[in-house]
């Protein structure tokens, strides 16, 4: 039974669902210099049963540093992008993620506000950048995961009344239409 609600969730999404796009940019620094040849990936964080988080693009950075990268997705509600870093300094760090904000992401298949992440040092530790990030003046390139996990709170229960209402607004288009 499980199974028979996730296939039709996941058509739900694919007839009723809206296309939405979000994009990045930024420049990545190790010890204060371009780093190049680093993978910048752009996700859409899922957190439904059975719905893996999906890959909507990826690039890595150019000589300077720089990096760009978009993508879009259908989705009942709205995507909750995430751009996850794989910095390649000497010493080695884990992965870095950042939550883009809402005010960044579009409908359509293009992303027609791009997020800047500003110059991101990724040779500190995780939790230096994360502080250093939170009291710097550059909002916005740092997130904590409580507004997150707030948005998903009810999350089946989103999706069955999202999907509940595009069918209704489906029903009364055939009927006057």
């Amino acid at each position: 039974m499980l199974y028979f609600y996730i296939v039709y969730l996941n058509l739900c999404v694919i007839v009723y669902g809206s296309l939405q796009s979000a994009g990045a940019r930024g420049q990545l620094l190790c010890d204060g210099k371009p780093a190049s040849g680093v993978r910048v990936e752009l996700y859409d964080e899922d957190r439904m049963i059975g719905d893996s988080d999906e890959l909507l693009g990826q690039n890595i950075s150019s000589s300077d540093g720089s990096f760009h990268v978009s993508g879009s997705t259908s989705e009942l509600s709205s995507i909750d992008p995430k751009l996850i870093i794989y910095p390649n300094c000497v010493g080695g760090s884990d992965p870095i993620s950042i939550y883009i904000p809402d005010e960044f992401i579009t409908e359509g298949s293009q992303a027609d506000k791009i997020y800047d992440a500003g110059a991101l040092e990724m040779s500190q530790s995780v939790t230096d950048a994360s502080e250093s990030s939170e009291s710097s003046s550059h909002s916005g390139s740092s997130r904590s995961h409580s507004r997150s996990k707030k948005r998903h709170g009810s999350g089946i229960g989103k999706v069955v009344k999202k999907v509940r209402e595009k069918i209704s607004q489906h029903r009364s288009k055939s009927r006057h239409g």
